[in-house]
């Protein structure tokens, strides 16, 4: 295990040994955040890893106001980097405007200097924009020296089921370097049938002079198989394994009666030597009694080579705030998983 932090956030199947504080802090150094959005001549988002294309810049704003005077928590200078993926069930107004369950997604997000959060269902309300005022707000009330920006997809779905990918990272540790969804049509235009229900969101960092991609997905339960092999279809076509260092999360729904046993040899990124499962087939990342690993974290290439298969760590966040299952229920169905670098 390359992860031996007694106070890392996660744990697979026990309470994990967090500090007595209410509030764990990871390290920052600060570092000057860069934007870009590749994008056509059309002005649609595109996606391509080896060929050079049209940037168009946009401004960074900042939706809150920083604290005045910052007293540092004693792990804020913490070197390493938490990176993590949130399946947050049916998020829209109705979620964010119940305190009690917003307080503790403000405080799971703050866990992580990356964290993908999928199932953003509100086109009305903008989820993802007043998460981030709440998010900042909290680091300058705690003493935090994280300070995150967001980005947000377009809603991918059908007329019938629109959901949106939420990106929050903090700024201080990380450099954007592009954002945009995967549009199937500009690469398979000949293919008539849709390769994703809800078409992957693909973000490009810096780190430490380390560029690495996330690749945040939700596989439709319905087309699991299919859907998770046009995953690794996606990474040899783009070219992704030429541009280095990927990470594929989210919830894959890759387990249960969504995927049955005699169907699982037929996924090809289970086997493909190439990515690095993170959690693996025993490990339970729903909140509900049932044990399923809906959610799943693959990496590949050099950013990641130093993990290891099961290096992943699902977030009992019901049992690091003292909350009942029921009330953890009421914020997702699902938990957060994450690995630390």
């Amino acid at each position: 295990m390359c992860i031996s932090d007694p106070n890392y956030p996660f744990s697979n199947n026990t309470k994990p040994k967090t500090p007595k504080t209410k509030h764990r802090k990871h390290a920052l150094h600060r570092k000057s955040a860069t934007f870009s959005e590749k994008v056509s001549e059309t002005g649609q988002s595109i996606w391509n890893f080896t060929k050079p294309i049209l940037v168009k810049t946009f401004k960074k704003t900042s939706r809150c106001v920083r604290a005045k005077t910052m007293k540092y928590l004693p792990n804020d200078r913490d070197t390493t980097l938490t990176i993590g993926s949130f399946n947050i069930a049916n998020f829209g107004e109705s979620k964010f405007k119940k305190e009690s369950i917003l307080k503790v997604i403000i405080e799971i997000i703050h866990e992580y200097d990356l964290l993908v959060v999928q199932e953003i269902r509100s086109e009305d309300f903008d989820v993802v924009d007043n998460v981030l005022d709440r998010l900042n707000q909290y680091c300058a009330e705690i003493g935090s020296f994280k300070y995150y920006s967001a980005r947000k997809s377009k809603f991918v779905g059908s007329e019938h089921r629109l959901e949106q990918y939420g990106y929050f990272y903090n700024e201080r540790k990380l450099d954007l370097i592009s954002f945009g969804k995967f549009d199937e049509h500009q690469w398979w235009s000949t293919n008539s049938k849709k390769l994703f229900m809800y078409e992957p969101c693909i973000a490009s960092f810096m780190y430490n002079h380390n560029k690495f991609t996330v690749v945040g997905v939700h596989i439709q339960k319905d087309s699991v198989v299919q859907e998770l092999n046009n995953l690794v279809d996606v990474y040899d076509r783009l070219g992704m394994h030429e541009a280095g260092s990927v990470v594929f999360m989210g919830d894959f729904n890759a387990e249960g009666s969504y995927l049955r046993r005699k169907d699982v040899d037929d996924v090809k990124i289970f086997k493909d030597k190439r990515f690095t499962c993170l959690i693996g087939d025993d490990v339970d990342t729903t909140v509900v009694q049932n044990r399923n690993a809906y959610d799943r974290i693959f990496v590949a290439g050099e950013f990641f080579s130093g993990l290891s298969e099961g290096d992943g760590r699902v977030f009992r966040f019901d049992e690091d705030f003292g909350m009942s299952l029921k009330a953890a229920f009421k914020v997702s169905d699902h938990y957060p998983v994450g690995f630390k670098l």
